[in-house]
């Protein structure tokens, strides 16, 4: 049984910018541990991940003998565990529901792992008063950069693709959020962290259009359609293709215009890329349209890109290529985290359904699938369109089951003010006697969700000082079924190469 009173944060043996981002999108407060502190009370769960020297070892033995909760990363693994079964190249793991941790698709890490006794990649057990766990995959995954072509799950042989983020940062940040309050919860105290969407929705919905080439009757259908289910629709504009009628776009005051592109490509060379997006803006600004955010053209992220729409002050980017199905996180480069906040989708779009020879009818079952799945975890829903694909009746029915769902809708520049004002402040809170009491500040109407160690939760406001037993909590239910097959989707697939060549041809032929 842990003592209390406890502080609610996680403490690291030492920085580490993935566990910064980490903590940071989930919404727990963190620090580097001191010696001089005393651990027990300051520390829900303590994250080692270095290799300790003597005295420092002495104080997390400590720590844990007390009633702490200790996780070794695989950064330390190694050194700390006696039940390693062996390591392993790992390049997918499928979507898990247990004690330990819960993802909504495949888990891509594509490194070498630890795997226990119990052959997984987690491992808890008792020391002394408290608790020892380890996790086998190396957590900096969730800085990866590297892109490639995947398909997307459906029950037909032929599945839609698109080249992403190759490791699934989403899903991994779920398991870290799973494993800590597996944590909390052996120690019987609540994990308490910052809600992800305003006004503690449940989740929301965002749609975007890149509009790539589209006609004034194609984009026309599209900002109807918006219209009419009040959809907060954001554009993406290839300006070039729109050059000679720009103004055109003035009249969407209830959706909101902003860049992809003037010459639809992205470069390696920060020159050219400035030169590119810049001159979209002026465009766009001579127009009398000031655009804030931006997305790449094919979803491409590079450093080069990253430093440039920081330079051009954009508010916010979105590539599907540095990550998808996933919260909002500021890009880690050059040895500094970005100010500009990554909003990312889910990145098949009509044209990827297109190629995969898919109907309406399995369009709209796969997007209500994916509504459904991330809706039951309380992950956002933001799908994206291109005019040139129409098939617009697919997107009128998701738009009203949208409504029927009664889900909440944002532009990406509200989304993504919302996401920094959220960023700015993370309030600590001491547990005590199944009461919670905020160390400084709290942030007007700032919603937080409280997680019990019997699992059921509440999202509220919350005061200064709070009574558990004051407020109304809830079981979890989220439980859901996956397709035993679900791998099939990472084997290897001819097609991709062909699509490859595909895009590389049109690319140097356009």
């Amino acid at each position: 049984m842990r003592n209390k009173p406890v502080i609610l944060q996680i403490g690291l043996t030492q920085y580490e910018p993935s566990w910064e981002l980490l903590l940071r999108q989930i919404g727990v407060p963190w620090k580097v541990i001191s010696p001089e502190e005393k651990l027990i009370e300051s520390y829900s769960v303590i994250v080692v991940n270095n290799e300790l020297n003597d005295s420092v070892d002495t104080l997390i033995e400590a720590f844990a003998g007390e009633g702490g909760t200790v996780l070794y990363t695989s950064l330390s693994v190694n050194s700390k565990h006696e039940k390693i079964k062996g390591t392993e190249f790992v390049s997918s793991l499928p979507p898990t529901q247990n004690v330990y941790y819960t993802t909504n698709g495949i888990l891509d890490v594509y490194k070498k792992c630890f795997f226990f006794s119990n052959n997984d990649i987690v491992n808890i057990e008792t020391s002394g008063n408290g608790f020892k766990a380890y996790l086998g995959i190396p957590c900096d995954i969730i800085l990866s950069t590297d892109a490639q072509r995947k398909n997307f799950y459906t029950d037909s042989e032929r599945m839609p693709n698109e080249i992403v983020a190759r490791r699934t940062k989403g899903a991994f940040r779920q398991l870290i959020f799973a494993l800590l309050v597996r944590l909390h919860q052996i120690q019987n105290i609540p994990f308490v962290h910052k809600w992800y969407y305003p006004d503690g929705a449940p989740t929301l919905f965002t749609f975007r259009v890149d509009s790539d080439k589209g006609t004034q009757e194609q984009i026309e259908e599209i900002f109807l359609l918006s219209d009419k289910y009040s959809i907060p629709t954001t554009w993406f504009l290839d300006v070039k293709s729109h050059e000679n009628w720009i103004s055109y776009f003035k009249k969407f005051t209830s959706q909101e215009i902003t860049i992809h592109c003037y010459e639809h490509s992205i470069s390696p060379d920060k020159e050219i890329n400035f030169d590119n997006f810049s001159k979209a803006k002026s465009i766009l600004k001579q127009s009398g349209i000031e655009a804030t955010g931006f997305s790449a053209p094919t979803g491409i992220w590079n450093e080069s890109l990253a430093s440039t729409i920081e330079e051009l002050g954009f508010q916010y980017s979105s590539e599907f290529g540095y990550d998808y199905d996933n919260l909002p996180s500021f890009s880690f480069y050059s040895k500094h985290f970005s100010k500009i906040p990554q909003l990312p989708i889910h990145p098949i779009c009509i044209g990827s359904m297109l190629r995969a020879h898919m109907s309406n009818d399995e369009m709209i079952a796969y997007y209500k699938r994916i509504i459904d799945t991330n809706f039951a975890l309380k992950e956002p829903i933001c799908l994206y369109h291109h005019p040139t694909h129409r098939h617009n009746e697919v997107f009128e029915e998701i738009f009203n089951y949208i409504q029927k769902k009664n889900i909440v809708t944002l532009s990406y520049s509200e989304y993504a003010a919302w996401w920094k004002k959220r960023d700015e402040e993370i309030s600590r809170w001491q547990y005590d006697n199944n009461g919670l009491t905020a160390l400084g500040e709290l942030s007007n109407n700032t919603y937080t969700r409280v997680i019990l160690p019997d699992g059921s939760e509440t999202i509220a406001v919350l005061g200064k000082i709070i009574d558990l037993e004051q407020l109304i909590f809830k079981p979890s239910t989220a439980k859901l079924q996956f397709s035993n097959d679900i791998l099939r989707s990472r084997k290897f697939d001819i097609r991709h190469i062909l699509q490859n060549a595909l895009d590389w041809w049109i690319k140097i032929t356009e």
